[in-house]
């Protein structure tokens, strides 16, 4: 994450404890990355009440939050949480190769895929389809007859939203530490990253089912990630202004900042599928 940062023009500050969670430290950032963790509740190593107030009035202040895979786990106690992820993991299907299917070609997290991306992954299903709240990016291919996922049913593998005053982005991939070697995945993550920090526009609303730029079509893509442009794309708000009651002098002004958390070994959040 932090090489993504370096290579991309943002800064990364990553920790494994949840006492870093309060106001103050949260104002800093553009968004803030829950990688392979969730909020689970503090007992399991997750987040204080205290902790979980900062990230809600976080994203109700115009945040943004980025998940990774076991992000969709855990916090089974806390309803807002589940609905920022967009999904609660039910169980996981053995890891195994399969596709996914893009359906937004024009959203920056999946701008620079394939159509059919063929991965090696711990496949997750849920135990609600999100399809009906959330703006999917990608699906899992399931006629390709993926072991442990059930012929027929919708299963989103990328999705984003606006969420109570902010942004969310969330991907299943992520689990295997090669991913962050892979350059597609690299492109994939930084896309939803840059989205989420309001950097790159992005429609999350338009449909329900995914986007293009027009029938057969798809905008051309760079084959590896772009360079963080700040200040935001024209049409994007920008993180770095005043929002709600958050005064003009927090430390989101400047320089592009990202935070990124996942539980300390040892302390894994509880499965809850």
């Amino acid at each position: 994450m932090r090489e993504l940062g370096v290579r991309n023009g943002f800064g990364v500050e990553a920790t494994d404890d949840p006492a870093v969670f309060d106001d103050s430290r949260l104002a800093r950032f553009h968004a803030v990355v829950f990688n392979n963790t969730a909020a689970a509740p503090e007992g399991d190593g997750g987040l204080h009440e205290r902790g979980r107030a900062a990230l809600q009035q976080y994203v109700r202040a115009g945040g943004g939050w980025v998940g990774l895979h076991d992000a969709s786990d855990g916090a089974g106690d806390w309803d807002w949480y589940r609905g920022l992820v967009g999904a609660a993991l039910d169980r996981s299907a053995p890891v195994q190769a399969g596709r996914v299917e893009v359906l937004d070609r024009a959203h920056p997290s999946t701008v620079a895929l394939p159509d059919l991306w063929e991965r090696t992954e711990d496949w997750l299903s849920w135990r609600t389809g999100p399809s009906a709240t959330v703006h999917t990016l990608a699906r899992i291919r399931v006629r390709d007859g993926i072991t442990g996922l059930d012929e027929g049913v919708d299963h989103p593998w990328s999705w984003c939203q606006d969420y109570d005053g902010g942004r969310s982005w969330f991907t299943a991939g992520g689990h295997a530490p090669s991913a962050f070697h892979e350059e597609y995945f690299l492109a994939h993550l930084l896309g939803g990253i840059e989205w989420a920090a309001g950097a790159r526009p992005g429609d999350c609303t338009a449909t329900r089912a995914g986007s293009s730029s027009g029938p057969g079509s798809r905008p051309v893509a760079p084959a590896i990630p772009s360079t963080w442009r700040w200040p935001p794309t024209a049409g994007c708000s920008s993180p770095g202004a005043p929002v709600n009651s958050r005064s003009s002098t927090s430390g989101r002004r400047g320089s592009p900042r990202l935070s990124t958390w996942r539980t300390a070994p040892g302390r894994p959040p509880a499965r809850t599928g």
